[in-house]
């Protein structure tokens, strides 16, 4: 096959893998134009100047796709990821196609004319295939939640992610060049190698991932145990006393104290707080979404280590099929507004912190609620670099509002209500 056209369908494949795979998945909609435009360009300079091996052009776009995923997801795991996946369906679309088709053909299987009657064909099917291939890829992520859970990996594994990016980048040079000197012993060789090499890394990271989520499942059972034990555990310890305790209190009563029978009172009432409230992993279980519980876990914690009251409400069990969004967007957008809230209500006498989800009949609502002293300026709040706390860069709101703009019918708002600053987003629900 000619280099010129070899080139253009490659870049076809990106383009379909760009699409269909990457955008919203692993970079929004301006990086998925800007790489769109790349291959336009790259596609008329290759049909204009047919002489010129312009493949290198092509590692670049390579290069710049993994810039933005990296610059999305902050981790090289997400990048090796997505280009061993890429390369697996364009791998397996080729090699039951085209290369099939011209290895019979240079083998004295079929004849010129045979050849030149289904080259076009082939060539379609080709493109077919990959697009069979990443519904079937787009199909078991739905399925398996496969992205969510590599994306939720604490450890980037940086090193063998590069590492196997590089292996990977030179056993495709050497099995282009192989295919190029006709040596289809060692191509099939290297497709084979580099097909075990993408499914290896690929399920050892699921593998990982899933890993992961069970242990973070086993903590959160265990966290719920442990505090339904202590609770059981007080209770039984107050059912024990609890005689003593109304015959004290009766004893304040028939004397006329009533002072003393108040402030008794008081104290029985403080005493058995912690065996009438709500513990926090009751609370957030109606969120049936395991990567959410984690951050509102952690937020909870955090809000218990800092003295910081906490108001939480759902009013309907909440799923992963009611967000409309990227699950990693919904996880940034929610922790930078508990972020916020939390930063804002340290140092403050009482403070407390309002979180409401609450499912409508066409939208998904989220507001968080935090003390809030001065007045409320939106076009302060919402520039890049603003801040009212020392030591930080000011970028939380900004980029909240940036991850909410990727999504056409996502709405944010942001409002000051007495000494309380209300964040709010909504998404439609899934249909």
């Amino acid at each position: 096959m000619e280099a010129y056209l070899w080139s253009f369908l490659l870049s076809i494949n990106f383009l379909q893998v760009c699409w269909l795979i990457g955008y919203k998945n692993f970079y929004f909609l301006n990086k998925s134009i800007f790489l769109t435009c790349y291959l336009i360009i790259f596609i008329v300079v290759t049909l204009s100047y047919r002489h010129i091996n312009l493949f290198g052009f092509l590692i670049l776009f390579i290069f710049i796709e993994n810039c933005f995923i990296y610059q999305r997801f902050r981790k090289w795991s997400m990048v090796a990821f997505f280009y061993l996946l890429k390369n697996a369906l364009m791998i397996l679309s080729w090699l039951f196609t085209w290369h099939l088709f011209h290895f019979f053909w240079r083998n004295n299987y079929l004849d010129s004319h045979l050849h030149d009657t289904f080259k076009p064909v082939v060539l379609l099917l080709q493109q077919l295939l990959l697009f069979t291939l990443i519904q079937l890829c787009l199909w078991l992520n739905n399925k398996y939640s496969i992205l969510t859970s590599i994306s939720q990996l604490q450890k980037k594994y940086t090193l063998l992610s590069i590492f196997s990016q590089i292996i990977l980048l030179l056993l495709n040079i050497l099995k282009r060049e192989n295919r190029i000197e006709m040596d289809y012993e060692s191509y099939f060789y290297l497709t084979f190698i580099l097909l075990a090499l993408s499914a290896v890394f690929s399920f050892t990271v699921y593998l990982i991932s899933h890993y992961y989520q069970q242990q973070q499942q086993i903590y959160y059972l265990s966290k719920k145990s442990l505090e339904e034990s202590n609770k059981v555990s007080l209770a039984h310890e107050f059912q024990h006393d609890y005689r003593n305790i109304l015959l004290s209190l009766n004893t304040y009563l028939s004397q006329n104290n009533i002072e003393q029978a108040r402030a008794y009172l008081t104290s029985i009432t403080n005493y058995s707080s912690s065996l009438t409230s709500e513990n926090f992993v009751s609370q957030i279980s109606i969120v049936n979404i395991l990567p959410v519980q984690g951050l509102l876990i952690n937020f909870f914690e955090q809000c218990k280590k800092n003295n910081i009251a906490v108001y939480f409400s759902a009013n309907q069990q909440l799923s992963e099929l009611d967000i409309s969004i990227d699950l990693i967007d919904f996880i940034r957008c929610l922790s930078i507004l508990l972020d916020n809230a939390v930063e804002a209500s340290l140092g403050k006498n009482s403070a407390s912190i309002h979180v409401t989800f609450e499912k409508k009949k066409q939208r998904l609502v989220v507001e968080v609620s935090n003390p809030y002293e001065g007045e409320l300026i939106l076009s302060n709040v919402l520039k890049k670099n603003f801040t009212t706390k020392k030591n930080h860069q000011g970028k939380g709101l900004y980029i909240f509002t940036k991850l909410l703009k990727q999504y056409e019918d996502a709405h944010y708002s942001f409002k000051q209500d007495n000494d309380a600053f209300i964040a709010m987003f909504s998404l439609p629900k899934n249909s």
